[in-house]
């Protein structure tokens, strides 16, 4: 069992910067708290999970007439600048987790002998989407998982209802997330609170990490 696990959600310059082609509008405003929480996770050997959209011009999700609910214009596609991380949050030496199935045994031995950031693709919203994501989470077992990124509404939403649906225990850093409809991330943020998720800064998880308190 891991005692603890960040939880990177795309944090990639489509929608990151102000430029990028589906950008989340405030993003990099945050940018500094993901780069205080990667540094964090580095510091004292946290692992990191970095959620990847993976785009191809054939995805469900990409669409010339997109409803902006679930088909959204061309972004993150792959091999383009846009698709990579921000500097903040750029991984070291990732294990790259293409969207397919894995044998259990390569996928275990994969994520057992590796000791930097696992970073998984994805083509649609939801993280579980990629039919490894759930196995690597039960490989890793984390007590206590800590998500941010973007975007609050839409990603960071599907993957906090995928981890609290298999019973895992989450902190959501409010000051690391930017949504792109205000209402629409209050709806999410009620859902969470229902399901128990706990809300947190940037300073509350360094500080955890620091003094090793991980209590809920």
């Amino acid at each position: 069992m891991t005692a603890l696990i960040f939880w990177d959600e795309d944090t990639q310059h489509d929608f990151m910067d102000p430029d990028g082609t589906l950008y989340v509008p405030g993003a990099e405003t945050i940018i500094p708290n993901l780069e205080r929480l990667t540094r964090c996770a580095r510091t004292h050997d946290v692992p990191i999970v970095a959620i990847m959209c993976d785009h191809t011009e054939g995805d469900a999700e990409i669409s010339a007439r997109p409803d902006f609910h679930t088909t959204f214009p061309p972004h993150c596609m792959r091999g383009t600048r846009g698709q990579d991380r921000i500097e903040a949050t750029a991984p070291r030496h990732p294990l790259f987790v293409e969207n397919r199935w894995y044998p259990s045994a390569e996928l275990e031995k994969m994520v057992r002998t590796h000791r930097s950031e696992i970073v998984i693709k994805k083509q649609l919203l939801d993280p579980f989407s990629n039919p490894a994501t759930a196995p690597i989470l039960e490989l890793l077992d984390p007590q206590l998982i800590v998500v941010y990124g973007v975007a609050t509404d839409f990603c960071v939403n599907q993957a906090i209802i995928g981890l609290t649906d298999r019973k895992r225990r989450v902190w959501w850093v409010q000051d690391a997330s930017r949504p792109i409809d205000a209402a629409g991330a209050q709806r999410c943020e009620a859902e969470w609170r229902r399901r128990g998720v706990r809300f947190v800064d940037t300073a509350d998880v360094v500080d955890a990490v620091e003094s090793r308190k991980l209590e809920a």
